[in-house]
């Protein structure tokens, strides 16, 4: 495990650069894609808090537009080298590349969520001084869902992050897989463009998303919490499966930079 950190960290460097620039690119989009979503929230009355801001962000526009792309390009340079022939070779076999690179992108996924996570909050902080106000029926919460929820901020950030992971991580094994057995990135972006336009365009009330729609938290998602965990526990078996079906295609795929 030192070692694979060590690689990846040694990744991270080489395009350290690189990495800076859509970070920054990722924090001015995300300030100038979520005012709208908060602007609107705020037009249905009431007083607005913390909660209510990560609400705005929990949008399969923000995430599957802004948040998400950003997290793959920056791993397509990470990742870069890990299909030449010699750092194949360097590896006990395909498979344990493949692992090794879940490995990174799971870490990656938690480091990049963090940073997300403060970007949401300090855009949070600018607007309101209120942390989760939905037990009170002056609230946003209670102004769209007409109930009270109890439900502490730290609940409300913490299932962001791990849906926001999930969503990473998922996109990350999708793109990652295909390329593996194509050697090719375009497919993979093919199609997770069309799970992302699907999920923006198919209401979430006909319960037929595919990621975003299924994962990403909104008012209604609380009114029936923790209920809602089973759905979330549910898209880790999806993970697992997504990651043992690749890993056939890893097996079988020779050098892919010869």
């Amino acid at each position: 495990m030192k070692d694979i950190l060590k690689d990846h960290i040694g990744n991270v460097k080489t395009n350290i650069y690189i990495i800076i620039l859509l970070a920054v690119i990722l924090f001015i989009c995300s300030f100038i894609s979520i005012l709208p979503a908060i602007r609107n929230y705020q037009n249905i009355g009431g007083v607005f808090s913390w909660g209510d801001v990560i609400v705005s962000v929990s949008h399969p526009f923000i995430i599957g537009f802004f948040i998400v792309p950003v997290f793959l390009i920056m791993n397509m340079f990470v990742f870069k080298n890990d299909f030449s022939q010699n750092y194949i070779l360097k590896n006990k076999s395909r498979a344990a590349l493949w692992y090794k690179q879940i490995f990174q992108v799971f870490i990656g996924s938690i480091f990049y969520t963090l940073f997300v996570s403060i970007i949401v909050i300090f855009i949070a902080n600018i607007f309101t001084p209120n942390l989760v106000n939905w037990n009170s029926k002056e609230s946003i919460f209670f102004a769209i869902t007409g109930t009270l929820s109890s439900v502490d901020l730290i609940v409300v950030i913490g299932v962001f992050m791990v849906d926001l992971i999930l969503i990473l991580v998922i996109s990350e094994v999708i793109l990652l897989g295909i390329f593996w057995k194509t050697n090719n990135y375009q497919y993979g972006w093919i199609l997770l463009i069309g799970i992302f336009i699907w999920d923006l365009v198919i209401p979430k009330e006909f319960n037929l998303g595919l990621l975003y729609n299924r994962l990403l938290l909104n008012y209604k998602y609380w009114t029936t919490f923790p209920k809602e965990l089973l759905n979330t526990a549910g898209f880790f078996i999806v993970l697992i499966l997504l990651i043992y079906t690749f890993e056939h295609f890893v097996n079988r795929r020779e050098f892919l930079n010869e």
